[in-house]
């Protein structure tokens, strides 16, 4: 994108000129820096393995990872298993996974991943590698260490790593985000009137009513009626209580995801509602009314507060600062993550890390590709 400037400029620019002056430098500037962000924003952001190792497969040893790491993981040893055994037994490990994957072993990067409580057996593997002379990268266990809206600068001695906190706000960025919400939900609710109109109508030839509220946990662990175009049958509760009685693996797809591919509860339109998210139209009132946002973290049920565990205090605790500052949203950092591939414990860490990092910028993205993933109908 940036060549594409210098070439427009190349091409008007005066032959005879040996200045530059304002009227062709701010140009410049300006479609070099839509081209930048253009790039960033289209191109997607890989997974910690994917950045650590490109394209190449991955023997990783230990867990401490996220569900999109294991997607890159060409094969997975348990880290506890790996720390009794002697130089030759990795190296056997290390020469059958290059093997299966058709690479030389020393083009195979191995990535250390080990739990809070495996960290001296990662250091007894660590010394193993570098006498195998094996490339290798380690994933620390970070959880709960780092906190707060931050980035992150890594600084190395020789035997210590630092990660320096510091406060990512940006004096103004709340009221910015909600001045910005109130416009858009408010020329939307405008814009969609008609289909507003043409779906009520629908709705009302069913039984039951046109929209569906119920109660979720927003700011401040306050609790308000979320709205959603109605796209389920008036006895859902009772469909959905006798199935997970009835059928077990109905019951552990709804423990895992929290959610059924194959929903009995859910009308013919509703099916239409749900693939195309229009079902969420309605939550721009929400927005409007100031209880939801068009990006933030998922508006919860409170009997989902206890599965967020030490995460919980973004949704209960009003002195807790790193909620307070996000209202729930209509779209956020899982539904670009995976939506309805994601598993319900990776939607509470992504929330929980949206919470904690959110910015301006990290909004207009996860916007951007919330629209390219309705268009692809990849949704929830």
């Amino acid at each position: 994108m940036s060549a594409l400037a210098v070439t427009a400029l190349a091409a008007v620019w005066p032959a005879d000129s040996m200045t530059v002056g304002l009227t062709w430098t701010l140009p410049a500037w300006l479609i070099a820096a839509v081209g930048i962000a253009g790039r960033r924003l289209l191109t997607p952001t890989p997974p910690l393995l994917g950045q650590i190792a490109g394209s190449r497969p991955v023997l990783l040893l230990g867990a401490e990872v996220d569900e999109q790491s294991e997607r890159h993981v060409a094969r997975r040893i348990d880290l506890s298993q790996m720390a009794a055994a002697s130089d030759a037994a990795l190296s056997y490990v290390i020469d059958t996974t290059a093997d299966s994957a058709g690479l030389a072993p020393c083009d195979l990067r191995v990535v250390i991943a080990p739990k809070a409580d495996e960290i001296r057996m990662a250091e007894r593997v660590i010394e193993s590698l570098r006498r195998l002379r094996q490339p290798y990268a380690v994933v620390l266990p970070m959880k709960g260490l780092v906190g707060g809206r931050t980035r992150g600068i890594v600084a190395t001695g020789a035997d210590s790593l630092v990660w320096s906190v510091e406060r990512n706000d940006v004096p103004g960025s709340s009221l910015i985000k909600r001045l910005f919400d109130m416009t858009a939900a408010g020329l939307g609710l405008i814009a969609l009137a008609p289909i507003f109109i043409v779906f009520a109508a629908i709705l009302s030839m069913e039984k039951g009513p046109v929209f569906f509220a119920q109660p979720r946990v927003g700011r401040n662990g306050r609790r308000f009626m979320c709205l959603k175009f109605r796209s389920m049958r008036p006895d859902a509760q009772d469909r959905l209580e006798e199935l997970l009685r009835t059928d077990p693996e109905a019951r552990r797809e709804w423990e895992t995801h929290q959610k059924l591919e194959n929903d009995p509860r859910i009308t013919p339109f509703g099916h239409f509602l749900r693939a195309t998210s229009l079902d969420e139209l309605p939550q721009l009132i929400n927005v409007v009314k100031g209880d939801m946002s068009l990006v933030g973290p998922r508006p919860i049920i409170a009997p989902e507060i206890p599965g967020y565990d030490g995460d919980a205090q973004y949704y209960e605790a009003p002195e807790f600062g790193d909620y307070t500052c996000c209202n729930p949203g209509i779209t956020g950092l899982w539904q670009v993550s995976g939506r309805a591939k994601t598993s319900h414990s990776e939607r509470v860490r992504l929330d929980g890390w949206y919470t904690r990092n959110w910015s301006l910028w990290l909004d207009f993205v996860i916007l951007a590709r919330t629209v390219r993933a309705v268009i692809r109908r990849t949704g929830s």
